[in-house]
Protein backbone atom coordinates (compact mmCIF):
# COMPACT_ATOMS: atom_id res chain seq x y z
CA UNK A 1 0.00 0.00 0.00
CA UNK A 2 1.56 3.49 -0.91
CA UNK A 3 1.39 6.10 1.43
CA UNK A 4 -1.32 8.79 0.35
CA UNK A 5 1.25 11.52 1.92
CA UNK A 6 4.58 11.83 0.28
CA UNK A 7 6.38 14.94 1.06
CA UNK A 8 9.96 13.84 -0.23
CA UNK A 9 11.79 17.21 -0.82
CA UNK A 10 10.21 19.15 1.37
CA UNK A 11 11.45 20.83 4.63
CA UNK A 12 9.12 21.45 7.11
CA UNK A 13 9.81 23.93 9.62
CA UNK A 14 7.94 23.38 13.17
CA UNK A 15 7.97 25.92 16.09
CA UNK A 16 6.28 24.33 18.91
CA UNK A 17 6.83 24.51 22.55
CA UNK A 18 5.29 21.62 24.33
CA UNK A 19 6.93 18.39 24.12
CA UNK A 20 4.57 16.15 24.09
CA UNK A 21 3.10 17.92 20.78
CA UNK A 22 6.46 18.18 19.35
CA UNK A 23 6.78 14.22 19.60
CA UNK A 24 2.68 14.14 18.06
CA UNK A 25 3.86 16.07 15.20
CA UNK A 26 6.65 14.21 14.32
CA UNK A 27 4.16 10.45 14.55
CA UNK A 28 2.04 12.84 12.02
CA UNK A 29 4.62 13.41 9.48
CA UNK A 30 6.93 10.45 10.19
CA UNK A 31 6.04 8.00 7.52
CA UNK A 32 5.41 10.95 4.76
CA UNK A 33 9.41 11.62 3.66
CA UNK A 34 9.52 15.30 4.64
CA UNK A 35 12.30 16.63 6.19
CA UNK A 36 11.63 18.17 9.76
CA UNK A 37 13.60 21.29 11.43
CA UNK A 38 12.73 22.33 14.62
CA UNK A 39 12.80 25.99 15.98
CA UNK A 40 14.39 25.55 19.74
CA UNK A 41 12.65 28.27 21.96
CA UNK A 42 15.06 27.81 24.40
CA UNK A 43 18.28 28.92 22.21
CA UNK A 44 17.04 32.22 20.97
CA UNK A 45 17.62 30.99 17.43
CA UNK A 46 16.93 33.65 14.28
CA UNK A 47 14.24 31.64 12.82
CA UNK A 48 14.78 33.58 9.80
CA UNK A 49 18.39 31.81 9.57
CA UNK A 50 17.23 28.64 10.18
CA UNK A 51 14.40 28.63 6.84
CA UNK A 52 17.38 30.29 5.20
CA UNK A 53 20.33 27.67 6.02
CA UNK A 54 17.48 24.78 5.59
CA UNK A 55 15.69 26.08 2.80
CA UNK A 56 12.43 25.80 4.32
CA UNK A 57 9.46 24.99 2.28
CA UNK A 58 6.53 25.29 4.96
CA UNK A 59 6.48 26.56 8.71
CA UNK A 60 4.04 24.98 11.03
CA UNK A 61 4.20 27.46 13.82
CA UNK A 62 2.51 26.93 17.22
CA UNK A 63 0.50 30.66 18.12
CA UNK A 64 1.05 30.49 22.22
CA UNK A 65 4.85 30.21 22.81
CA UNK A 66 7.00 30.33 25.82
CA UNK A 67 10.54 32.34 26.42
CA UNK A 68 8.85 35.60 25.23
CA UNK A 69 7.94 34.51 21.45
CA UNK A 70 4.40 35.24 20.41
CA UNK A 71 3.53 33.11 17.08
CA UNK A 72 1.81 35.98 15.49
CA UNK A 73 5.06 38.43 15.68
CA UNK A 74 7.15 35.10 14.49
CA UNK A 75 4.51 34.54 11.52
CA UNK A 76 4.70 38.40 10.57
CA UNK A 77 8.61 38.45 10.99
CA UNK A 78 8.94 35.65 8.68
CA UNK A 79 6.29 37.03 6.02
CA UNK A 80 8.13 40.36 5.75
CA UNK A 81 11.23 38.62 4.40
CA UNK A 82 9.42 35.66 2.71
CA UNK A 83 6.52 36.51 0.99
CA UNK A 84 5.87 33.45 -0.74
CA UNK A 85 6.51 31.11 2.41
CA UNK A 86 3.87 28.59 2.97
CA UNK A 87 3.09 29.34 6.89
CA UNK A 88 0.38 27.01 8.83
CA UNK A 89 -0.64 28.67 12.13
CA UNK A 90 -1.67 26.39 14.69
CA UNK A 91 -3.32 27.15 18.15
CA UNK A 92 -6.12 26.51 20.61
CA UNK A 93 -7.37 30.33 19.99
CA UNK A 94 -10.03 28.54 17.96
CA UNK A 95 -12.64 32.33 17.28
CA UNK A 96 -13.18 33.44 14.11
CA UNK A 97 -10.99 37.20 15.49
CA UNK A 98 -7.99 35.05 16.34
CA UNK A 99 -8.55 33.12 12.82
CA UNK A 100 -8.70 36.08 11.07
CA UNK A 101 -6.01 37.66 13.28
CA UNK A 102 -3.38 34.76 12.36
CA UNK A 103 -4.72 34.91 8.49
CA UNK A 104 -4.06 38.78 8.60
CA UNK A 105 -0.44 38.31 10.44
CA UNK A 106 0.34 35.93 7.53
CA UNK A 107 -0.56 32.75 8.10
CA UNK A 108 -1.71 30.77 4.82
CA UNK A 109 -4.17 27.90 6.84
CA UNK A 110 -4.81 28.46 10.66
CA UNK A 111 -5.65 24.72 12.58
CA UNK A 112 -7.28 24.47 15.81
CA UNK A 113 -5.97 22.30 18.50
CA UNK A 114 -6.39 19.83 19.26
CA UNK A 115 -4.65 18.84 16.06
CA UNK A 116 -6.35 16.07 13.84
CA UNK A 117 -4.19 14.16 12.14
CA UNK A 118 -5.70 14.49 8.80
CA UNK A 119 -6.26 17.85 8.75
CA UNK A 120 -2.83 18.82 9.75
CA UNK A 121 -1.81 16.24 6.30
CA UNK A 122 -4.25 17.84 4.20
CA UNK A 123 -2.99 21.27 4.87
CA UNK A 124 0.76 20.83 4.22
CA UNK A 125 0.00 18.33 1.36
CA UNK A 126 -2.27 21.16 -0.26
CA UNK A 127 0.06 23.90 0.34
CA UNK A 128 3.55 21.40 -0.51
CA UNK A 129 1.99 21.83 -4.03
CA UNK A 130 2.27 25.66 -4.18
Amino acid sequence: MTNKYDFTGINILISEDEPTLVELYKEYLLDTNCNLIFFDLDKKSDILKIISDNNVNIVIMDIRLTNNYDGHDLIKKIRKKYKDLVIIALTSLSSEKDIEKSIKRGANYHINKPIDKDILLNGVKLYSQI
